[in-house]
């Protein structure tokens, strides 16, 4: 199926409601192996109706548009939590309009990782897949945060407890192969892999229609990303959730942003951006900030981080180094 058909929150939402269990499926005859041998990628799709009672799988691409945003990491952040990654942060509730309908983003994204943890289990459980059964004895992992560790002073514990309300992050690429031991901070000035555009800052008959987003008269990145997109930002574009990863440390759901993320900065958006109409673009750029939406508190999703195990920064990472077929 085309590759850029996106969803919205709601399609995921009704699609679950109507087929259940059979909303999702792991694409096993389309896995890909890398060259080295060393890492399976699976595809993961969704039912979308494409017209009035035709339904089909479609690679999982939702749609963020105006979504208000938590904490970007400084670099030292980065560095100190022992993380190379560049992650938007949203609450478990987190909610935008589009065109008129209220689209549950948050809800929408629960839903997703759900059925992707049972859908794995079930296949670990079944034994039908060799390369799925192969990772039996290691750890699921998302970008859904769903605990922390219990002792996070005790190094050597990996007990964890729940969370209230979990933690929804979708990473934002980078253009740099980052192999262990090199989160550092030669790396600052590193370019990201797709747009980051100011929607305050037009650019007439461009797609996206805004300029680059840039901190001092410097490009946004890696290291200045932070001082841009703040605590309260609404950004807009695509989160790919179509690739499942099975790697040395377990079975990862990636979630990237992709293709150009748009930012309105707060106070205190692969798939061709030509997808979007342009009236959705001239709204990003009248976006307020829902005060309805429980923005992740800053301090809150700082603490959560230092607590991620260890296990889950190994599997992102690995995920990281060998994400390039």
């Amino acid at each position: 199926m085309n590759s850029d058909i996106i969803f919205t929150p709601s399609e995921i939402i009704k699609a679950t409601e109507k087929w259940g269990d059979q909303a999702f499926r792991i694409n096993l005859p389309a896995a890909r192996i890398n060259p080295a041998g060393t890492v399976s990628y699976i595809d993961f799709e969704a039912k979308k109706e494409i017209s009035p009672d035709t339904w089909e799988y479609a690679p999982l691409k939702v749609k963020i548009h105006n979504l208000t945003c938590g904490k970007v990491k400084s670099a030292d952040d980065k560095i100190s939590i022992k993380t190379k990654k560049v992650y938007l942060v949203f609450s478990n509730d987190s909610k935008y309009t589009l065109k008129g309908k209220i689209e549950l983003y948050g809800k929408a994204k629960l839903i997703i990782d759900d059925n992707y943890r049972r859908l794995i289990t079930k296949y670990i459980a079944d034994k039908t897949d060799n390369v799925i059964k192969s990772h039996e004895n290691k750890k699921i992992t998302s970008t859904v945060q769903r605990d922390v560790l219990a002792e996070p002073n005790n190094k050597k514990s990996k007990k964890t407890i729940p969370i209230d309300k979990p933690i929804i992050r979708v990473e934002i690429p980078w253009d740099v192969n980052t192999k262990s031991g090199d989160n550092n901070p030669l790396y600052e000035n590193l370019p990201n892999k797709i747009g980051i555009y100011d929607v305050s800052k037009p650019d007439k008959g461009k797609i996206p229609p805004f300029k680059l987003a840039k901190v001092d008269n410097v490009d946004v990145n890696y290291g200045n990303i932070h001082k841009f997109i703040t605590p309260g930002s609404i950004v807009s574009g695509f989160d790919n959730m179509n690739t499942i990863m099975l790697h040395g440390y377990g079975i990862t759901l990636q979630s990237k942003m992709e293709s150009y993320v748009c930012v309105k900065q707060g106070t205190g958006f692969g798939t061709s951006a030509k997808i979007t109409p342009l009236d959705e673009f001239n709204d990003m750029g009248d976006a307020i900030i829902d005060a309805s939406t429980d923005i992740p508190v800053e301090e809150e999703i700082s603490v959560a981080d230092t607590k991620i195990s260890s296990d889950d920064e190994k599997a992102f990472d690995e995920a990281d180094d060998d994400d390039d077929l």
